[in-house]
């Protein structure tokens, strides 16, 4: 009489079992988990090929994943980079304008100042050749005074 064997479907699912448990997945483990059925040779390739399926795209997934995560790093750092290099050209370039309009009116203050500096020293100069000419004149009154004293 034929024995029925034990089937992969069932061997994933008592090796995930013992997993979710977690206890060691093991062929012995399986074997006891499927009632002491089925021969250590089919469990054995059933359970390497549902750890080849397991670990097959987790070792390919690093290189993918590392390529995409960087990729995304990148794409997210020069979108970072652009948005920081517009806010600094937005705030530079208001402050560089806010700068430019206090420095033309600086030098229109500047200018004014010169021109009042200008004309301060012009009329210094002309209170200067008046004080002169009154001290002059106060000298000849003052002899002339002296002369008519000394008349008298």
């Amino acid at each position: 009489m034929a024995r029925n064997g034990i089937t992969r479907d069932q061997v994933v699912e008592a090796a995930e079992r013992l997993q979710r448990e977690g206890r060691n997945v093991s062929v012995a483990n399986v074997r006891a988990l499927l009632g002491g059925t089925g021969s250590y040779t089919t469990i054995s390739g059933h359970l390497k090929g549902w750890r080849q399926e397991r670990e097959g795209p987790t070792q390919a997934a690093p290189k993918e994943l590392e390529r995409s995560v960087v990729g995304l790093f990148g794409r997210l750092w020069r979108s970072l980079m652009l948005g920081v290099d517009k806010e600094v050209k937005r705030k530079t370039d208001g402050r560089f304008g806010t700068l430019e309009s206090e420095l033309h009116t600086s030098e229109n203050d500047i200018r004014q100042l010169q021109e009042e500096c200008h004309v301060c020293r012009a009329e210094v100069e002309t209170l200067q050749l008046e004080l002169r000419q009154l001290r002059e004149e106060q000298a000849r009154l003052s002899a002339r005074l002296d002369t008519v004293d000394k008349g008298d």
